[in-house]
């Protein structure tokens, strides 16, 4: 099975916001057939003294991990999700958009 890493704009929207987005993304991926690894939901275990940097490091950690990447609509808003879309680029992984995967 396919393992896809979910990325999208985090830094700026309130939790409950971004959690629920990262959640449908989730699921629809899912249903998609994919293994999903959701760093929102990683992320929100790590200590609330975690830096962004800290955040990104393990971010592009799970991200290598993955054979694809899909990228929510609001991924241009995110310097994060921007640095994921390169290093997804440039190993050459499967890159899928949001607006591409039916509901």
């Amino acid at each position: 099975m396919s393992k896809v890493y979910i990325s999208g704009k985090i830094t700026g929207l309130p939790q409950s916001e971004y959690m629920e987005n990262f959640m449908r993304a989730e699921q629809k991926m899912k249903k998609a057939g994919y293994s999903v690894i959701n760093p929102a939901k990683i992320n929100a275990m790590l200590p609330i003294d975690t830096t962004w940097e800290q955040y990104m490091k393990v971010s592009i950690t799970l991200l290598n991990m993955c054979d694809a990447i899909y990228m929510m609509d609001n991924w241009k808003d995110s310097r994060g999700a921007m640095m994921e879309y390169d290093q997804a680029r440039y190993v050459g992984m499967k890159i899928i958009f949001e607006s591409e995967v039916a509901d």
